[in-house]
């Protein structure tokens, strides 16, 4: 038989590792948002300016990697995929 305290620490061991696991989830979500506007905004940059090294290979890159993004984070991130 397990004793009320035994049980009570099981229980706020789990709510520990639950709190600790939701914390590194939206830390990671908001590296992940931070990441995803820095590409976006670079990505735009390129567009414009077009300098003479981005090649059509890099723009199809880019846009593959724009995709991407978009499947992995869908519309939380707040980006509209082009």
């Amino acid at each position: 038989m397990v004793s009320l305290n035994h049980k009570g620490h099981r229980a706020a061991t789990w709510t520990k590792r639950l709190c600790l696991e939701v914390r590194a989830k939206k830390s990671l979500d908001s590296q992940f948002k931070i990441v995803a506007e820095a590409f976006l905004q670079s990505f735009e940059l390129l567009e414009e300016y077009a300098p003479g090294w981005y090649t059509e290979q890099y723009h199809q890159r880019a846009l593959s990697a724009l995709a991407n993004l978009g499947k992995v984070q869908g519309d939380s991130v707040g980006m509209q995929v082009v």
